[in-house]
């Protein structure tokens, strides 16, 4: 199994700004478009602390689905479990598994922590970890 530190930004795609995360195999991107059925109590999740003031996310979740941008598409994951610290959603192609480092009380929102951790993106045998910076909530 290969597993990808992704390493630096590679570029822009197209009108929503992303910017594109190389890997081995995998390429994640970012995206800042969310999908009117991703709003609501879940995780956002960001490369940096620019990221995240500027809403170019790399992960969203709310509830039992989740998505990610991977090689150019948009993956749509079902809520698959949690155990032992690690959540994972998936779907027939990839499966991301997520992993809260830290988790600390908002100061800035309600019913709300700050996050750090790492993403781990799995398709065949090709494995992407990235570590990330976020928030879950309502």
């Amino acid at each position: 199994m290969e597993i990808a530190k992704e390493r630096s930004v590679a570029g822009i795609k197209e009108k929503d700004e992303s910017k594109t995360l190389q890997g081995k195999k995998l390429r994640m991107e970012t995206f800042t478009y969310i999908p009117e059925e991703y709003y609501g109590c879940g995780c956002s999740l960001f490369l940096t602390e620019q990221d995240e003031k500027a809403d170019i996310h790399i992960y969203r979740d709310a509830g039992d689905i989740a998505m990610i941008v991977l090689n150019g598409k948009i993956h749509r994951m079902e809520y698959k479990g949690e155990l032992n610290g690690v959540t994972t959603y998936s779907n027939d192609s990839i499966k991301v598994e997520r992993v809260h480092a830290k988790a600390i009380e908002s100061t800035e929102m309600e019913e709300t922590v700050d996050v750090e951790g790492v993403l781990t993106i799995t398709k065949g045998k090709d494995k992407l970890e990235k570590k990330y910076i976020g928030y879950c909530g309502c």
